[in-house]
């Protein structure tokens, strides 16, 4: 990537190279393909004109409304089998593990 800077001038370039030919000419379909799993799609229709639009309201009721919008079934159901419904609390602490105690200098 660093000599050819894209993978498309890699593939051009690979028939000139016995080696680079031999190693990556085989993976051209392979290399095409992560290519488009990795790339950000920005033509996507979204309805979201800022984050306003996005915001859920800190209520249990609201936060059941919104998944159920987007089709959370299963999580509202996992969410409604515990007693108090904090989405966004801090999960809780592993039992049975000690917390890592800071490193002290050997100096």
């Amino acid at each position: 990537m660093q000599r050819f800077k894209t993978l498309e001038n890699i593939f051009k370039n690979v028939k000139g190279d016995p080696k680079l030919e031999k190693r990556l000419g085989p993976f051209k379909e392979e290399a095409e393909l992560s290519k488009s799993l990795v790339i950000l799609r920005r033509d996507v229709p979204a309805e979201i004109k800022s984050i306003e639009d996005i915001k859920i309201e800190n209520s249990d009721v609201s936060i059941k409304k919104y998944f159920e919008s987007l089709g959370f079934n299963a999580l509202i159901k996992r969410l409604e089998g515990e007693k108090d419904i904090k989405v966004f609390a801090e999960p809780p602490a592993r039992p049975g593990k000690p917390k890592k105690k800071a490193q002290t200098p050997m100096f």
